[in-house]
Protein backbone atom coordinates (compact mmCIF):
# COMPACT_ATOMS: atom_id res chain seq x y z
CA UNK A 1 0.00 0.00 0.00
CA UNK A 2 2.85 2.61 0.56
CA UNK A 3 4.28 1.98 -2.64
CA UNK A 4 1.18 2.52 -4.51
CA UNK A 5 1.01 6.15 -3.09
CA UNK A 6 4.58 7.13 -3.25
CA UNK A 7 4.25 6.60 -7.20
CA UNK A 8 1.35 9.23 -7.17
CA UNK A 9 3.09 12.12 -4.69
CA UNK A 10 6.23 11.71 -6.90
CA UNK A 11 4.27 12.69 -10.04
CA UNK A 12 2.17 14.69 -9.24
CA UNK A 13 3.07 16.27 -5.62
CA UNK A 14 6.89 16.88 -5.76
CA UNK A 15 6.80 18.65 -8.77
CA UNK A 16 4.06 21.42 -7.86
CA UNK A 17 5.91 22.23 -4.28
CA UNK A 18 9.34 22.25 -6.06
CA UNK A 19 7.40 25.09 -8.33
CA UNK A 20 6.24 26.61 -5.62
CA UNK A 21 9.21 26.84 -3.63
CA UNK A 22 10.96 28.72 -7.05
CA UNK A 23 7.82 30.74 -7.41
CA UNK A 24 8.26 31.43 -3.23
CA UNK A 25 11.71 32.09 -3.45
CA UNK A 26 11.37 34.79 -6.34
CA UNK A 27 8.63 36.46 -4.34
CA UNK A 28 11.18 36.94 -1.28
CA UNK A 29 13.49 38.26 -3.66
CA UNK A 30 11.02 40.84 -4.98
CA UNK A 31 10.39 41.34 -1.20
CA UNK A 32 14.24 42.32 -0.41
CA UNK A 33 15.03 43.97 -3.58
CA UNK A 34 11.68 46.63 -2.89
CA UNK A 35 12.99 47.00 0.91
CA UNK A 36 16.37 47.56 -0.46
CA UNK A 37 14.61 50.42 -2.80
CA UNK A 38 16.32 48.16 -5.80
CA UNK A 39 14.01 47.55 -9.11
CA UNK A 40 13.81 43.57 -9.21
CA UNK A 41 16.00 42.14 -11.54
CA UNK A 42 16.04 38.99 -13.73
CA UNK A 43 19.42 37.91 -12.65
CA UNK A 44 18.20 38.12 -8.73
CA UNK A 45 14.81 36.64 -9.78
CA UNK A 46 16.89 33.70 -10.74
CA UNK A 47 19.12 33.50 -7.73
CA UNK A 48 15.87 33.78 -5.61
CA UNK A 49 14.18 30.85 -7.80
CA UNK A 50 17.13 28.59 -7.64
CA UNK A 51 17.37 29.19 -3.88
CA UNK A 52 13.82 28.29 -3.44
CA UNK A 53 13.77 25.29 -5.31
CA UNK A 54 17.32 24.09 -3.35
CA UNK A 55 15.94 24.68 -0.54
CA UNK A 56 12.30 22.95 -1.27
CA UNK A 57 14.47 19.61 -2.46
CA UNK A 58 16.27 19.67 0.68
CA UNK A 59 13.02 19.83 3.10
CA UNK A 60 11.58 17.45 0.65
CA UNK A 61 14.62 15.46 1.05
CA UNK A 62 14.49 15.65 4.78
CA UNK A 63 10.75 14.70 5.31
CA UNK A 64 11.54 11.57 2.73
CA UNK A 65 14.16 9.98 5.01
CA UNK A 66 12.36 10.95 8.25
CA UNK A 67 9.46 8.81 6.96
CA UNK A 68 11.73 5.71 6.15
CA UNK A 69 11.04 3.11 8.98
CA UNK A 70 13.73 3.00 11.90
CA UNK A 71 16.72 0.98 11.50
CA UNK A 72 16.62 1.65 7.51
CA UNK A 73 19.92 3.62 7.72
CA UNK A 74 21.82 1.56 10.11
CA UNK A 75 21.45 -1.57 7.77
CA UNK A 76 22.26 0.84 4.80
CA UNK A 77 25.77 1.92 6.40
CA UNK A 78 26.49 -1.89 7.69
CA UNK A 79 25.71 -3.40 3.93
CA UNK A 80 27.73 -0.47 2.89
CA UNK A 81 31.00 -1.66 5.17
CA UNK A 82 30.25 -5.13 3.86
CA UNK A 83 30.12 -4.35 0.81
CA UNK A 84 33.74 -1.97 1.39
CA UNK A 85 35.55 -5.04 3.53
CA UNK A 86 34.47 -7.54 0.45
CA UNK A 87 35.55 -5.33 -2.34
CA UNK A 88 38.57 -3.17 -1.00
CA UNK A 89 39.62 -0.54 -3.39
CA UNK A 90 42.78 -0.26 -4.52
CA UNK A 91 45.27 2.01 -3.57
CA UNK A 92 46.05 3.84 -7.66
CA UNK A 93 49.99 3.57 -8.60
CA UNK A 94 50.52 7.48 -8.57
CA UNK A 95 49.35 7.05 -4.69
CA UNK A 96 51.76 4.31 -3.77
CA UNK A 97 54.77 5.92 -5.08
CA UNK A 98 54.40 8.48 -2.04
CA UNK A 99 54.59 5.63 0.59
CA UNK A 100 58.20 3.76 -0.10
CA UNK A 101 58.16 -0.18 0.29
CA UNK A 102 54.20 0.01 0.64
CA UNK A 103 54.63 -0.28 4.65
CA UNK A 104 52.39 2.63 5.43
CA UNK A 105 49.56 0.82 2.95
CA UNK A 106 47.90 -1.54 5.73
CA UNK A 107 48.08 1.47 8.47
CA UNK A 108 46.56 3.89 6.30
CA UNK A 109 43.60 1.72 5.08
CA UNK A 110 42.88 0.48 8.85
CA UNK A 111 42.34 4.05 9.62
CA UNK A 112 40.33 4.61 6.97
CA UNK A 113 37.89 1.79 7.50
CA UNK A 114 37.71 3.05 11.24
CA UNK A 115 36.91 6.22 10.08
CA UNK A 116 34.36 5.67 7.04
CA UNK A 117 32.64 2.57 9.19
CA UNK A 118 31.40 5.45 11.91
CA UNK A 119 28.00 6.38 12.07
CA UNK A 120 29.00 10.18 11.90
CA UNK A 121 30.88 9.25 8.78
CA UNK A 122 27.83 7.93 7.14
CA UNK A 123 25.36 10.64 8.22
CA UNK A 124 27.94 13.84 6.86
CA UNK A 125 28.25 11.71 4.04
CA UNK A 126 24.35 11.20 3.74
CA UNK A 127 23.60 15.27 4.22
CA UNK A 128 26.47 16.47 2.13
CA UNK A 129 25.21 14.48 -0.45
CA UNK A 130 21.16 15.58 0.15
CA UNK A 131 22.64 19.53 0.02
CA UNK A 132 24.38 18.70 -3.09
CA UNK A 133 21.37 17.11 -4.93
CA UNK A 134 19.41 19.89 -3.62
CA UNK A 135 21.79 22.64 -5.36
CA UNK A 136 22.37 20.75 -8.42
CA UNK A 137 18.66 20.28 -8.72
CA UNK A 138 17.68 23.77 -7.94
CA UNK A 139 19.92 25.66 -10.03
CA UNK A 140 18.40 23.02 -13.32
CA UNK A 141 14.59 23.28 -11.98
CA UNK A 142 15.03 26.91 -10.34
CA UNK A 143 16.53 27.77 -13.96
CA UNK A 144 13.27 26.30 -15.84
CA UNK A 145 10.34 27.38 -13.47
CA UNK A 146 11.99 31.31 -13.56
CA UNK A 147 11.84 30.58 -17.38
CA UNK A 148 8.33 29.26 -17.09
CA UNK A 149 7.45 32.07 -14.63
CA UNK A 150 9.57 34.86 -16.29
CA UNK A 151 8.23 34.37 -19.64
CA UNK A 152 4.55 34.10 -18.50
CA UNK A 153 4.48 37.41 -16.63
CA UNK A 154 5.75 38.75 -19.68
CA UNK A 155 3.11 37.15 -21.97
CA UNK A 156 0.48 38.77 -19.24
CA UNK A 157 1.75 42.18 -18.51
CA UNK A 158 3.85 42.49 -22.02
CA UNK A 159 6.84 43.90 -19.96
CA UNK A 160 9.72 42.46 -19.05
CA UNK A 161 11.08 43.19 -15.34
CA UNK A 162 11.71 45.97 -13.97
CA UNK A 163 8.44 46.94 -14.14
CA UNK A 164 8.94 50.48 -15.95
CA UNK A 165 10.60 48.80 -18.93
CA UNK A 166 8.33 48.25 -21.50
CA UNK A 167 8.13 46.80 -24.97
CA UNK A 168 7.20 49.83 -26.48
CA UNK A 169 10.61 50.69 -27.71
CA UNK A 170 10.96 47.97 -29.57
CA UNK A 171 9.86 48.30 -32.87
CA UNK A 172 8.44 44.98 -35.06
CA UNK A 173 11.15 43.86 -37.75
CA UNK A 174 9.88 44.51 -41.14
CA UNK A 175 12.30 43.01 -43.58
CA UNK A 176 13.85 46.31 -44.40
CA UNK A 177 17.51 46.51 -43.00
CA UNK A 178 17.64 50.23 -41.32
Amino acid sequence: MGLALLAPALVFVVPRVITLGAVAGMGVVTLVQRARAHPYSRGAGWLGAAIGTAATLFASLAIFMSRTPPGTFESIRKEAAVQRQAHPARIPEVLRRFTPGGAAAPFVQARTDSLTNTPGFFWFSTIFGGVMIAVIGGVILGSLVWGVVTLTLFGATGRWPPPGTTTSTLRPYTGASA
